[in-house]
């Protein structure tokens, strides 16, 4: 089997990007405005978003990585998380898959999925 170098970038990507951190930012508005918050996340490890946060995100630029969104602390509720692929129509705005406002955890995605960048556990 031979491997092509767009394979070998999107390996690399996933690596770099899936075990060595990540910036995901949260916006209050659509389109990416309003007020917004940072977080860096490492590893795998489960983010529960600062108080002041819950329930607030209706958009958020996942800047080249896949995350799961839970709307319960400490990644749970594992039946009512959304994964959220980079670059997908509902980043900008939540409410496109009944999302808005609900986010309280999220953590990196545990694999990249080739097959759909829109799948729901819900």
């Amino acid at each position: 089997m031979q491997i092509s170098p767009t394979h070998l970038i999107f390996v690399a990507s996933f690596c770099i990007h899936g075990y060595n951190g990540a910036e995901i930012t949260l916006y209050e508005e659509a389109d990416f405005g309003g007020n917004s918050t940072t977080i860096n996340i490492t590893g795998k490890e489960c983010i529960n978003l600062p108080v002041i946060w819950l329930e607030r995100a209706v958009s958020v630029e996942t800047k080249n990585n896949c995350i799961v969104a839970h709307p319960k602390a400490n990644c749970s509720a594992l039946e009512d998380s959304y994964r959220i692929d980079p670059d997908t129509n509902h980043n900008a705005d939540l409410e496109y898959i009944d999302f808005h406002n609900e986010i309280q955890s999220f953590q990196l995605c545990p694999e990249p999925e080739l097959e759909s960048s829109e799948t729901s556990t819900r």
